[in-house]
């Protein structure tokens, strides 16, 4: 997919260039706005939201930052990663991160096309994900095909070992009074208590 942070700025453009019998995938973290809220209601366009344990991301954020800081084209690095050099700095990033999940994930269910996709579900239920992902596009899949191709060969997938799975309870102590915990633990109540092994949405 192509990363575009601030897709609203396009996000016009794209729908009326983009071929109604074609899909552009494009990823993004930016927030649910006005606009992209009206484009889902009125079926213009697709979303799918994969979200995570926010401890987890905390790790990946760190991870992240050490493979940014290792290219050597300084002018290659994404700053916004290789800038995280510690916990903290990674913390100070997380409540954005969390609200702009929360952004799109308070829509699921009631604005249409539009998939919550935890992380638990995208990392050890391929096939499912991608069965629900051609369903909601209205299309037929060998979805066992296509995500044998990727399980057959990692590399295929970009960033997949950043964060693994359990590696913030295990790795980082987020002090009890730290600002950034309140916010994660109620986003782990609130999204994943209850959800981390479903997919849910259309």
């Amino acid at each position: 997919p192509t990363f575009i942070q601030d897709i609203s700025s396009c996000i016009d453009e794209l729908i009326e260039t983009v071929p109604d019998q074609q899909v552009y995938v494009v990823k993004t973290h930016q927030h649910l706005d006005r606009k992209l809220y009206s484009h889902l209601r009125n079926g213009l366009i697709m979303a799918a939201v994969s979200y995570r344990n926010p401890y987890d991301v905390l790790v990946s954020l760190l991870d992240a930052g050490k493979k940014e800081r290792s290219i050597a084209d300084v002018s290659q690095r994404r700053q916004e990663f290789a800038s995280v050099f510690t916990v903290e700095d990674a913390l100070s990033k997380v409540p954005w991160m969390l609200s702009s999940n929360s952004s799109w994930l308070d829509q699921v269910g009631i604005l249409p096309n539009l998939l919550a996709t935890p992380f638990e579900v995208l990392k050890n239920q391929p096939q499912v994900v991608t069965q629900h992902y051609a369903k909601m596009m209205g299309i037929t899949v060998d979805a066992s095909a296509i995500a044998n191709k990727f399980l057959n060969n990692r590399n295929l997938i970009r960033e997949y070992n950043r964060g693994q799975s359990g590696r913030g309870s295990n790795e980082i102590s987020v002090p009890a009074d730290h600002p950034a915990k309140a916010i994660m633990d109620q986003y782990i109540e609130k999204y994943l208590q209850d959800k981390a092994d479903i997919i849910y949405g259309i």
